[in-house]
This record gives C-alpha cells, sequence and structure tokens, in this order.
C-alpha cells in the first residue's frame, strides 16, 4: 500500500515537473528570462494582463512603457503585449497606486527611454486608492511562489503553451497581419484601418448596454473626491522619473461624448475641470478628453461596451507623440491629433475656457448623447443645465 502511494506521488511529482519545464521552456506569458520560442507567436489573453503584466515589466527591456487603465490596453493593443521595443503596461481599472508600482520596476531596466502615461481623474480619488486586488500587488512585490505557481504549475499557463506552440508550429503566414506591425502602425495601416471604420455599419452602440455604462459612470464619477495623498504620490513620481533621465509624457486621454455628458450632467464638470488645472502645476500634458470631434464621432469608439477608442485611434494618437507627425495617415488621424492640447501651467486656464466654450456649443445642439444620459440622470437636473447653456452668450462659463 505505502509503495503505490509512494509510486503515485513519484508519478504525481513527475508529471508536475514535465509540466513546470514546458511551461519554462515555452515560457507563453514571458514571465520568466527564457526566449527559446519566437515571441512573436505570444499573445495577451483578454482578462490575464493583471497576471502576465506584473512578471513582464520584469522580465522585458523595452525602451517605451506604456502607462494606464484599458484605454490604454485595448486602445494601444499590442497583441504580444511587448512588441517592437514597447511594452504596454496599461490595466483594467489600474490605480495609480499600482502604475507607480509598475514605474519603479520599469525603471530598473537599463534600456527604458520613455514613459508614455495616461492618466484619469477617477485615479486621483479616495475610492481608486491603493491596489484594486490583492494579486496584482503580491505580483508587484516579487513573491517568486506565486510566480511559480501561476506560470509554471498552471493548467492555463499549459493550455496557453499548448497554444503558443501551435501558433508557431503554422508559421509567421498564419497570423493576423496586425501581429507583426511596427509599434506604432504604420501610415498605410492607419489610413486602411480607418477606411474601414468609416464604411463598416454603425448601429451607435446598443442602448441597454450603454444605459448600463452610464449608469456606471454617474456613480464612478459620483465619488470623485479628490484624495491629497495621491497627489503627492504622482508628484513624487514625476520627480523620480525625469530624475532618472526617462523622458515623460503625461496624457487625458480621448473620452466619448457619453461619458463626457455623464460627468457633466452629473454634476462632476467643475472637478475634472479643477482636477485638469492642478495636473498642470504638477506636470505638462497632453489633453485628448473635450467636447471634440473625435469625442463625437461614435465610430471611432467601441460601443457599448467599454466605450474604448479603438485601436486604429490609440496607434494613431501613440504616432504622434513618439513621432510628432503622420502626414501620410489620412483626414481622420488629422482630426485625432487636432483633439490634442498641449497644457501646462501657463497655458491651463486659457484652455479650461476653450473646454467650457466647446461644452457650451455642444450641449446646445443637444446631440444622442445629451439625450441618452437625461433619461438616466435626474430629469430636472439634466434639463436646468441644458437651459443654462442655451441660455449663455458669453462672459464666465456657469458651472454646475
Amino acid at each position: 500500500m505505502h509503495r503505490q502511494l509512494l509510486r503515485m506521488l513519484v508519478c504525481l511529482l513527475a508529471f508536475l515537473a514535465l509540466v513546470a519545464v514546458i511551461n519554462l521552456v515555452v515560457n507563453p506569458y514571458g514571465a520568466w528570462p527564457v526566449r527559446l520560442v519566437d515571441t512573436t507567436f505570444q499573445k495577451v489573453e483578454v482578462g490575464m494582463e493583471r497576471m502576465e503584466t506584473p512578471y513582464r515589466v520584469r522580465t522585458e527591456q523595452p525602451t517605451t512603457v506604456l502607462l494606464g487603465t484599458s484605454r490604454v490596453l485595448y486602445g494601444m493593443w499590442i497583441d504580444q503585449g511587448y512588441r517592437a521595443d514597447v511594452l504596454n503596461a496599461a490595466l483594467p481599472g489600474q490605480s495609480l497606486d499600482e502604475a507607480v508600482a509598475l514605474i519603479d520596476l520599469a525603471l530598473r531596466n537599463p534600456r527604458l527611454r520613455r514613459i508614455i502615461w495616461s492618466v484619469e481623474l477617477i485615479q486621483f480619488t479616495e475610492q481608486m486608492r491603493g491596489f484594486r486586488d490583492a494579486p496584482t500587488q503580491t505580483r508587484l512585490l516579487g513573491d517568486t511562489l506565486l510566480r511559480v505557481r501561476e506560470t509554471l504549475l498552471s493548467a492555463d499557463a499549459l493550455q496557453a503553451s499548448g497554444g503558443l506552440l501551435l501558433r508557431r508550429t503554422a508559421g509567421r503566414s498564419s497570423l493576423p497581419a496586425e501581429r507583426t506591425l511596427p509599434i506604432p502602425w504604420p501610415p498605410a495601416t492607419l489610413r486602411a484601418a480607418f477606411d474601414e471604420i468609416e464604411t463598416a455599419p454603425n448601429g451607435g452602440g446598443d442602448s441597454t448596454g450603454l444605459d448600463q455604462h452610464i449608469r456606471l459612470w454617474l456613480k464612478d464619477y459620483g465619488h470623485s473626491r479628490l484624495a491629497e495623498g495621491q497627489w503627492d504620490l504622482f508628484t513624487r513620481t514625476i520627480d523620480r522619473i525625469r530624475a532618472a533621465g526617462i523622458d515623460l509624457t503625461l496624457l487625458a486621454p480621448p473620452l466619448n461624448a457619453f461619458e463626457l455628458e455623464t460627468i457633466r450632467q452629473g454634476g462632476q464638470w467643475p472637478a475634472f475641470q479643477a482636477w485638469k488645472a492642478r495636473l498642470a502645476t504638477v506636470s505638462p500634458y497632453w489633453d485628448f478628453s473635450g467636447y471634440h470631434e473625435l469625442a463625437l464621432r461614435d465610430e471611432l469608439f467601441t460601443f457599448p461596451i467599454f466605450c474604448h477608442f479603438k485601436p486604429a485611434v490609440g496607434h494613431a494618437l501613440l504616432r504622434r507623440l513618439l513621432e510628432g507627425s503622420c502626414d501620410d495617415c489620412g483626414t481622420t488621424e488629422q482630426l485625432i491629433a487636432d483633439a490634442g492640447v498641449w497644457v501646462d501651467s501657463n497655458t491651463v486656464q486659457a484652455h479650461l475656457e476653450d473646454l467650457d466654450a466647446a461644452r457650451l456649443r455642444v450641449t446646445r445642439e443637444r446631440p444622442r448623447s445629451v439625450q441618452a444620459v437625461e433619461r438616466i440622470v435626474d430629469p430636472a437636473t439634466a434639463r436646468h443645465d441644458i437651459q443654462e447653456a442655451k441660455g449663455t452668450t458669453g462672459g464666465t462659463v456657469p458651472h454646475r
């Protein structure tokens, strides 16, 4: 009996050792400094980013790191997570504390030259303090046992290894074209992507799904009480990046008109403006989050699931940030470029006034976004704001 149990135990250990060796050699999550299988065939599985990214920020040596919430993760999507010296280290619901922890790890990389960091109002509030979940924090702290368990002794890892090996066997010709593109996408690819977006049928999003997200935004932005400690953390991190000689680009990402309307009709437009004003006192940044044509073009965002901007938009934006121009990218790319405004402490007040003026112009016309949010918020409050906008002809912009 004892011998049988011993044999079973030996077989189990041998099986686990085999699984660990396969997962180590194939390294599907990029969690180990092993490169025996061409990383072109790696694939980030949606929903696994919070597991993979904390490990990869240690093992990869990118020259450019992207940070932000799921807007950056999916909007500047890189199939392998890391390609062409660019690591997308954004996380769904990434908090400021998580971004800072990722930056701390990224700064250990001697090849790092640039950080592109997308920041949002919600990340500076009390409800977003700390880490979004305990496993993410443990991974970022470098728990070796957890890494072994998740990336070597996991059935999910073994399945991912199998998928990677199958893709490698099929060869590069079997991969979708976007999986081998430069980062950011080249002009010809962007033009083709925008042509496809603009000619595709656009239903404007399922109203039920959209209503659910408006309610979620109202809940999130309704508790937008800024936390002073978050500003201190942010300022110290900016100073540390610059002291390390790393080029830093900050941006407020594009928001679609429905989310902007939720902020406005939910009473948080003044808080949104105040956040932008204070942001400029810490660092210059690019602001893409206004009532401009980009925000009003539904087809450039994913509806109704998250209302993220589409990858073509993200890569066009990234191209502008990295290279400064994209003369051959087409008229839609120019629309995206025009949406961005460089803001610093000297120009922020004029910029905020321009944002208010654009807000009033758009709300007077009562686009679908205004009406959609009115269905969800207190009708009396929403009507009051619209009437206020209609009655304003100049002077000080009224705030709710």
